[in-house]
């Protein structure tokens, strides 16, 4: 999914393929708490930064989740493809989501500003060194609360790695990251130290279902 030479076909089958995995995990539920908390200061929508967006599947579905609620979202994709950003804007556009798209590397530009910056199991493709750089950049951002989901490490997760993907797409690339996504995974004690390191002090990392983890920072606690 990294590979910037991957064939757009492949990458868009991934992408579907990521976004029906993310369905059935409920992965977009962890951000509803940050929201929330967020929400509750404001009397305007809650811009909503998704960082490393791929499809946009994750940040779509916490808006759809917050507008049930009565909590107006505007989010804005952020992907150094511009694949990604396209198919994130156009599920948001087909869902009637405000939202618009930028393509930029997180790792080496500037990030818009935002209320709320999410980041969702992306954080395993990096090295330590590019994970504290992600986060690093997301605090620079200024937004009020980050809230970062990734893979836990474990041997169950390594399991589901190997048999969820080939039950629910036929994407090779997905069937191939997922795995290799569960060996980089880190723990909840690394995660924690990565966010230090990055410049986020007082984070709270909890576990999620399945086999993951929640990163929670808020600016000045």
């Amino acid at each position: 999914m990294d590979d910037p030479a991957l064939d757009p076909a492949e990458h868009a089958l991934a992408l579907r393929g990521l976004a029906r995995i993310n369905r059935i995990s409920f992965a977009s539920r962890v951000h509803m708490g940050p929201l929330r908390s967020v929400a509750a200061g404001l009397d305007r929508p809650v811009r909503v930064l998704d960082v490393a967006s791929g499809s946009g599947d994750i940040a779509v579905s916490v808006a759809s989740r917050a507008a049930a609620e009565g909590i107006g979202v505007e989010l804005i994709f952020a992907d150094r493809s511009p694949l990604a950003v396209g198919a994130a804007c156009g599920r948001a556009r087909d869902r009637g989501v405000v939202a618009r798209g930028v393509v930029v590397d997180a790792l080496a530009g500037e990030l818009p500003a935002s209320d709320l910056a999410i980041c969702s199991l992306f954080l395993h493709h990096l090295t330590e060194e590019g994970a504290v750089c992600l986060l690093a950049n997301i605090r620079a951002s200024g937004a009020v609360c980050v809230s970062v989901s990734d893979l836990r490490r474990c041997a169950v997760g390594t399991a589901l790695a190997r048999l969820v993907p080939r039950l629910v797409t036929r994407s090779r690339v997905v069937h191939t990251d997922a795995v290799l996504s569960a060996r980089a995974a880190w723990n909840r004690r690394e995660l924690a130290g990565l966010a230090e390191r990055a410049g986020m002090s007082g984070s709270r990392v909890r576990p999620s279902f399945p086999c993951r983890m929640t990163l929670v920072w808020r600016r000045g606690d």
